[in-house]
């Protein structure tokens, strides 16, 4: 797990940022990239089963920054997907408040066809 926050660090004047994009599924292939990174952001959708899926998230995180020593910390989570004017998305945000208030960023990425259409677009 140590060997990629190694080799990211042998040369750190050749870089400002590092931004390693895993799969969401928290296994241990994710584990060596969370070793290696100083901060970590959780993208998350407004829905039932992030919230379950976020406090593993967030208990992975703590558990990797205590054998890491406070190295790797969460820097914050962020709502991604979401719908306007949606009651369920009102509740969730509200359920994430109460208890992830510390670590959401204000700004949420709202779900757009605009995104979608470019994507056929370009194929």
């Amino acid at each position: 797990q140590a060997i990629l926050k190694k080799l990211l660090n042998e040369n750190p004047e050749c870089y400002d940022f590092i931004i390693i994009d895993c799969n969401p599924d928290l296994s241990q292939i994710n584990e060596p990239a969370l070793f290696a990174s100083d901060y970590v952001i959780i993208p998350t959708f407004a829905e039932y089963f992030s919230v379950s899926n976020l406090k593993n998230a967030a208990a992975l995180i703590m558990d990797i920054n205590e054998k890491t020593d406070g190295e790797t910390q969460l820097l914050g989570i962020v709502f991604c997907n979401t719908e306007n004017n949606s009651l369920r998305d009102t509740f969730i945000e509200q359920v994430m408040n109460s208890e992830f208030s510390d670590f959401l960023f204000e700004n949420i990425i709202r779900k757009s066809i605009a995104v979608g259409k470019s994507a056929a677009v370009n194929v």
